[in-house]
């Protein structure tokens, strides 16, 4: 009787290993304390009067007449984050005319515009940013989690004028 020996790469398991690692002690650290373990972003809010609402999650919304943003952190790079795709659709607006789209400065962002059974109209767009950084690529700002940049966060502006498009004052 022969003895087979199956032969496995060391590199790719222990790579697996190590990633499982890390998010099981990530997801056990946010488990053990969930409201203290999100960070909140500063961000520079549109002129006019905006109130501030801490809601579940670490999510912070502010609102005024026209507009509502929400600004959503982001556990680390190995969950998933809660994109307004998943959120107004939720609330029951569908999509149309979403993608992405440059702004004059250079920057990347996805916009969008929701309709729901009621005619309302609405227009949103959404990125990911640390405060140094912004982004619309998963693949960057997972990457820069996993190497130890700042936590991240889901920026979504919301306006109820569809003729809105975002850098208009």
């Amino acid at each position: 009787m022969k003895i087979r020996v199956i032969r496995v790469p060391i590199t790719p398991v222990l790579l697996v290993l190590g990633l499982a690692q890390i998010a099981i002690f990530e997801t056990r650290r946010t488990r053990e304390n969930p409201q203290t373990n999100f960070p909140e972003l500063k961000i520079e809010l549109p002129p006019g009067h905006f109130s501030k609402k801490y809601l579940a999650h670490g999510v912070v919304q502010y609102s005024s007449d026209s507009l509502l943003i929400y600004v959503k952190p982001i556990r680390g790079f190995f969950s998933s984050e809660h994109t307004p795709l998943i959120c107004w659709e939720g609330s029951g607006y569908r999509f149309s005319e979403s993608g992405e789209q440059i702004l004059a400065d250079g920057r990347r962002i996805y916009t969008g515009i929701l309709k729901n059974d009621a005619g309302e109209t609405l227009q949103t767009s959404w990125w990911y940013t640390n405060g140094t950084t912004e982004t619309v690529s998963q693949l960057r700002w997972r990457w820069l989690d996993l190497t130890g940049a700042e936590p991240f966060f889901l920026v979504n502006f919301t306006r109820n004028n569809a003729n809105f498009r975002v850098g208009e004052k």
